[in-house]
């Protein structure tokens, strides 16, 4: 038996924790959510590894936090660039 959280969890305790410090975020836990199982899925086939891809969408979600949400004029443009390169690297 799975004894994680599921990720939306903790995605958005993240989420509450950067807002609690005052830290300007991205955008919201929600939008984010739209993209997940699209960058899983980039994720995993240029992985191949169901783990590692969970992980990079976590690193993914992160970096959209710490990101003003001004800055970013497409969402899915900006989420796919980041998972891409991060699998990459």
């Amino acid at each position: 038996m799975d004894t994680h959280p599921p990720a939306s969890h903790m995605m958005a305790a993240t989420a509450s924790r950067t807002a609690r410090r005052g830290e300007r975020g991205g955008g919201s836990v929600e939008s984010f959510e739209t993209y997940r199982a699209y960058l899983f899925g980039i994720a995993y086939r240029m992985l191949g590894s169901a783990q590692d891809a969970e992980d990079l969408v976590q690193e993914t979600f992160l970096r959209y936090q710490a990101t003003p949400p001004e800055t970013i004029r497409s969402l899915k443009a900006y989420l796919t660039t980041i998972i891409s390169r991060l699998c990459v690297d």
